[in-house]
């Protein structure tokens, strides 16, 4: 559904290292999403992990020096399956 409104995501954190636990969330980094979706999309991720806690981050708010750490572990959330 959020690829037919032009946003992708991709796995970060722990989830992506294969290091996620009882106290861990599950961190995206939005690599695309269209300026209408953003924020909004936080309450339709929301809605679909129901209790699980997240974070969503996009990779426009990252700071330059700081991309490379996001990327080098991100995984696609097809690959989780």
């Amino acid at each position: 559904m959020m690829e037919q409104k032009g946003i992708s995501a991709l796995i970060v954190g722990s989830l992506a290292k294969g290091q996620f636990g009882p106290a861990s969330d599950i961190d995206f980094l939005l690599t695309s999403c269209p300026r209408k979706y953003k924020y909004a999309i936080e309450a339709e991720v929301e809605d679909s992990l129901g209790d699980l806690p997240f974070d969503v981050v996009y990779l426009e708010e990252i700071p330059a020096d700081r991309v490379e750490r996001f990327t080098s572990s991100a995984v696609d959330a097809h690959a989780l399956r």
